[in-house]
C-alpha cells in the first residue's frame, strides 16, 4: 500500500465566506497551507485568500450550472461560455480554475460523450480568453465505468492536459467516509484501494488516465458526510462529532495520490437551503 505523503489536502467549500479568510490566514501564519478553497457565487473574498496564501488553489463557480446534452456541443459551449465569462472578469487574477457546470448526469453513454465534446470546445474558448477550467464536476457515484471509458475515448483528458485544465469531481459518503470502500464497480475487479463513493476517482486514474499518459490534476470540489446517502439501518445524526475523524481518514487516502490538488469540504456559510451542512 502506498504511504500517505505531504501535507493535508483538505480545504474549504464556501457558500458565504464567513471566516474562511481568517482560517486560511491562520494556517498560513502557522507555516502550512490550506490546499484548496472553492467559492460559490460570493467570490470576492478569494482576493484576500490569494493575498495571504498564494499557494492555495482557488476554484470559482457562479451562474449557469446545467446544460441539456442535445444539439451541437460546440454551439452549446459557445452559448454557455458567453453567459459565464462576463461574471468571471473581476476575479480572473485570483481564481485558478472555473467550474462551468455542476453535477450534470446525462442518462446515456452518448450523453456523457456529448458532455465531453462540450468541454473540449469550452476549454478552447477558455484558453482564448486566458481562463482555465475545472471540467465535469460530476456528483458522487457518477459516472459508471463504461461511461468513463467512452468519455476518455473522446480525447477530452488529453485536451485538458494540453491546455492546463483540471478535473473536478464531488465525493461524499455516509455514515463514514470509508463506507463501501473495497466494493467494486459493476463488472470490475475487486480492489482494496478504492471505493464506489469515496475513492471512486481511482477507477478513472488507475484504469484509464495513468496507463494512457493522460493524467490531469484532480480537485474534489465538494466532499464530506452527506445524510442524503443514508440507507436503512444507518445512523442519522451526530455527524458533526465524527466529522474531523472521518476527514482525517479521507485526507490520508488523498495524500497517497500526487495528482490530487485538494478536496473542498462542503460547506462554510451554509445558506439557501444548505444550512444543515454548515
Amino acid at each position: 500500500q502506498p504511504a500517505a505523503r505531504g501535507p493535508s489536502k483538505l480545504g474549504l467549500h464556501t457558500i458565504l465566506p464567513n471566516n474562511a479568510v481568517g482560517f486560511v490566514q491562520g494556517v498560513h501564519e502557522a507555516g502550512a497551507c490550506v490546499a484548496i478553497v472553492k467559492a460559490f457565487n460570493d467570490l470576492g473574498y478569494l482576493r484576500a485568500v490569494k493575498e495571504s496564501s498564494p499557494d492555495t488553489v482557488t476554484v470559482g463557480r457562479r451562474g449557469v450550472s446545467f446544460v441539456d446534452p442535445e444539439g451541437d456541443p460546440a454551439k452549446a459551449a459557445a452559448r454557455v461560455m458567453r453567459q459565464h465569462m462576463p461574471g468571471w472578469e473581476y476575479e480572473r487574477d485570483v481564481v485558478d480554475y472555473w467550474e462551468v457546470l455542476n453535477e450534470n448526469d446525462p442518462p446515456t453513454v452518448e450523453g456523457h460523450v456529448w458532455l465531453a465534446r462540450f468541454y473540449i470546445e469550452a476549454m478552447a474558448i477558455a484558453e482564448n480568453n486566458d481562463y482555465r477550467l475545472a471540467i465535469f464536476s460530476y456528483s458522487v457515484g457518477v459516472p459508471s465505468w463504461a461511461e468513463w471509458a467512452a468519455i476518455v475515448e473522446t480525447g477530452v483528458f488529453a485536451r485538458a492536459q494540453q491546455g492546463g485544465h483540471i478535473l473536478a469531481l464531488h465525493e461524499y459518503n455516509w455514515p463514514t467516509m470509508d463506507y463501501r470502500w473495497g466494493e467494486q464497480m459493476p463488472g470490475q475487479p475487486v480492489y482494496d484501494d478504492r471505493g464506489v463513493l469515496t475513492g471512486r476517482y481511482r477507477y478513472l486514474y488507475g484504469d484509464f488516465l495513468i496507463p494512457r499518459g493522460e493524467v490531469v490534476p484532480l480537485a474534489i470540489t465538494e466532499c464530506g458526510l452527506d445524510p442524503v446517502l443514508w440507507t436503512s439501518g444507518q445512523p442519522t445524526n451526530h455527524w458533526r462529532e465524527r466529522f474531523v475523524e472521518e476527514m482525517i481518514w479521507y485526507d490520508t487516502r488523498l495524500r497517497e495520490d500526487d495528482y490530487v490538488l485538494g478536496a473542498a469540504m462542503f460547506t462554510v456559510g451554509g445558506a439557501w437551503g444548505w444550512q444543515s451542512y454548515d
